[in-house]
């Protein structure tokens, strides 16, 4: 986590939260927050034991025993809470144990500052200050919590933990049980015994509510996994809103904006959209036993069912057969398994012909590219080699559409004309990804981001670098090249060629949140796609929202979000130098003015007018 691009909370769960959530929203929002929560507790370890459908390594984390093993590492930390001056001998008992441990802030915070409100932001604002690697919050529930979550929200790095009595522990002041007795599950006996007054009625309340809530809960686990069995054998029985069909699987991302599209309008939909997806499998286990069973999803709460039909890599070019042909057959072989479905869904022209075919429903239909987007000369589309075909089919199936939304504002006027129902919408960027605080910059840290492939010319990007570092050898300029397809050994090949392998890493397919991770790291954004080919470019759409400076070529920015000079350059041809020279200049243009230009395009804004439609 302290690698980490932003603040993680920690909390450690035991018996007394699960009744103190009922009555304390602000515990019970921490626990939804937090990113990291170890047992502290033996009847939790039991708990999750009992619930588990199968055995699991686990064992009890003690929250006080976590803090002095982390005060071991050579890290900074700050102290908050805890009795009297329990913070400040926590810190000195501490330091003495390590003294590689750097304790930068502590703070006793009585509990007339913390209520408050303008001293708790000065405590706040001292904190971030101070730069800790771990933050100690000992206040008690939720107090801890409050300042847990505020802290967290400020923070731009680092870890904040709520650890209850532990400063008070390490500080001496509070006994810890012997050894023997937390050996042998017996600690909170003697913390009975130490604490009568404080803990008897929190013991004797919390327990039975445990019990309870952990019954409760095995028995829905029990009844919603009957329930859910079957779901999946009758899903030809239900009735849903929505059903795409696409070469998609949720377990596995795969490169491209079509891909992205469906990720962001399965996790943002409206709460109550039920929706059904018909996919492949894309795992590089070549057992296809996967296909043609139904599986349960959940992105982001939204809940959604899975049906992978054909096992297949979307990134593959050079397959001999079309996946699209693949997706169809196998939606064919296991079309009997299909729910009834309000709306069908698809994302391909050739796709969506043959579901008006096969399911008879209303079509909703989705362009992702301009006009000519597929037949291009630079396409690695198959529909190059029958442009007039593709054209005549896709106007069919606009014509044969409920609802279709292009992203792409030229084309959508096209696309009108033939439908009066088809609109422009823009991509979006997803801001559970997408890190919008600016962070430590590489400014000479240059990004390509897409399939390697042809249409996208990733060898006019690496050229640019080449001709930039010729042009400013005394500036530490590096490159990530981002991306799959049937170009990446060449590519990987000239970087070897020109001698720039010790600044240019062509790193392959990457996770997206690995992605957003380089965005937020990066200096330049660069994108060299042919004319032509862009629908709403989602990849500049992240670059720019991450606070990149964006360099484009003519025609990739079909959005027309890039200005020259305020978030970045577009060149007027496609030659290495003149690129070159319009990333040297990226200290002309504000960080502040990219994340402005693409602030009205936050997935959650734009998915709702699409499905508002």
């Amino acid at each position: 986590m302290l690698d980490d691009s932003r603040a993680h909370l920690v909390v450690t769960p035991n018996i007394a939260h699960v009744l103190q959530s009922k009555s304390e929203p602000v515990l019970k929002r921490a626990y939804d927050r937090a990113d990291f929560a170890p047992p502290d507790g033996w009847p939790v370890v039991s708990a999750i034991r009992f619930l588990l459908p199968e055995p699991v390594e686990v064992d009890r984390v003690a929250g006080s025993d976590l803090m002095i093993e982390l005060c071991k590492y050579p890290v900074s930390v700050a102290i908050v809470g805890g009795a009297g001056t329990a913070a400040v001998d926590a810190a000195r008992q501490l330091k003495a144990a390590n003294d590689q441990l750097g304790v930068v802030c502590t703070e006793p915070v009585p509990r007339a500052e913390f209520d408050d409100d303008q001293a708790r932001a000065k405590l706040i604002e001292r904190i971030a200050e101070s730069n800790p690697d771990i933050t100690f919050i000992g206040l008690g529930v939720p107090r801890q919590e409050q300042l847990a979550l505020e802290l967290v929200e400020r923070l731009d790095r680092g870890i904040v933990m709520c650890v209850g009595a532990s400063i008070e522990f390490a500080a001496g002041s509070l006994r810890r049980a012997p050894e023997f007795l937390r050996r042998n599950r017996m600690e909170w006996a003697f913390r009975l015994a130490v604490e009568p007054r404080k803990l008897a009625q929190r013991y004797l309340l919390s327990a039975p509510f445990f019990i309870g809530t952990v019954a409760r809960e095995k028995l829905r686990s029990m009844a919603k996994g009957s329930s859910e069995e079957n779901e999946h054998t009758s899903m030809n029985q239900m009735q849903i809103d929505r059903l795409i069909v696409h070469q998609f699987d949720p377990a596995r991302p795969s490169p491209g904006g079509i891909d992205t599209c469906i990720r962001g309008l399965l996790r943002y939909a409206p709460h109550g959209q039920r929706i059904a997806v018909v996919g492949v499998d894309t795992s590089s286990d070549k057992d296809a036993t996967r296909c043609g069973q139904w599986e349960t999803h959940v992105f982001e709460g939204n809940k959604f069912w899975f049906l992978p039909v054909a096992k297949l890599d979307p990134a593959d070019q050079k397959r001999r057969i079309p996946h699209s042909i693949r997706l169809v057959a196998g939606l064919i072989r296991h079309r009997s398994r299909l729910p009834r479905a309000e709306v069908v869904q698809a994302h391909r022209m050739d796709t969506a012909l043959s579901l008006l075919t096969l399911l008879r429903r209303p079509l909703a239909y989705f362009i992702h590219t301009q006009e000519s987007g597929l037949t291009g000369e630079t396409s690695d589309s198959i529909w190059r080699f029958a442009g007039k075909l593709h054209a005549k089919l896709e106007q069919y199936v606009v014509n044969q559409s409920r609802r279709i939304f292009v992203f792409n504002e030229d084309y959508a006027a096209v696309v009108r004309r033939w439908n009066r129902a088809a609109q422009f919408s823009p991509t979006w960027f997803d801001p559970a990804l997408i890190e919008r605080k600016e962070l430590d910059r590489d400014q000479y840290r240059v990004l390509w981001v897409g399939r390697v492939e042809e249409p996208k010319d990733p060898l006019l990007a690496v050229r640019t670098f080449e001709t930039l570092v010729a042009k400013r050898p005394d500036e530490p300029w590096t490159m990530d090249v981002v991306g799959s397809g049937t170009q990446l050994e060449e590519v990987r090949e000239y970087i070897e060629r020109a001698g720039l392998s010790a600044r240019v890493i062509a790193h392959g397919r990457v996770e997206p949140k690995d992605v957003a991770t380089l965005m937020s790291r990066t200096g330049v954004f660069l994108m060299t796609s042919h004319p032509g080919y862009e629908g709403y470019p989602r990849v500049l759409v992240e670059a720019l929202a991450s606070g990149a400076i964006a360099v484009v070529t003519t025609g990739a920015d079909t959005g027309s979000l890039v200005k020259d000079g305020i978030n970045g350059f577009t060149a007027t041809d496609r030659e290495p130098g003149s690129l070159a020279e319009l990333v040297g200049r990226f200290g002309e243009c504000n960080r502040s003015a990219a994340r402005a230009s693409v602030e009205h395009l936050e997935a959650p804004r734009v998915v709702e007018k699409i499905f508002a439609e």
